[in-house]
């Protein structure tokens, strides 16, 4: 992972503790690659640490699991980034996913993205349809050219 994406994540989450009065501690990294954001988060892809990955690199995760099964309960993650990841899913299983990762985390926790610009109005259609059962509140940034960034803070009851 490129050094202006860690960068990118640790402001993003900086900005939510910040702007709610939020401590975020617990948070899961999906498809960590052969990079990950932190030692003190857990990291998943879905081969272990170690292992060789299709392009070679060896792999940096903690754990091997498949994006519907993060092995925490409903409600108790603080964050999930999910660097590039997106692309990977396939079109069918997105809504999916989002909607299973929006149940891991709990309120005023926020998943963090980065995906590929082409995806942006699919994932933005997928968003207004979660909105209102997950009570979201969303932000979208460039990063760099083809890049994007996507916040997706649960809110409190409260907002």
């Amino acid at each position: 992972m490129k050094k202006q994406y860690k960068i990118w994540f640790m402001n993003q989450l900086a900005k939510i503790q910040q702007e709610q009065n939020l401590l975020l501690r617990l948070g899961v990294q999906l498809g960590c690659e052969d990079d990950r954001i932190s030692t003190e988060i857990f990291a998943f892809e879905k081969v272990m640490k170690d292992q060789k990955l299709p392009d070679g690199k060896i792999s940096n995760a903690d754990a091997i699991i498949d994006e519907k099964d993060i092995p925490f309960a409903d409600k108790t993650l603080d964050f999930i980034f999910a660097p590039d990841l997106f692309k990977r899913i396939h079109k069918d299983y997105r809504n999916i996913a989002l909607k299973h990762w929006l149940n891991k985390i709990k309120d005023g926790g926020a998943l963090i993205m980065i995906i590929k610009e082409n995806n942006e109005d699919k994932l933005k259609e997928l968003i207004i349809g979660l909105k209102s059962k997950f009570k979201l509140k969303t932000k979208f940034e460039n990063i760099k050219n083809k890049l994007i960034g996507v916040v997706i803070q649960k809110k409190y009851p409260k907002w």
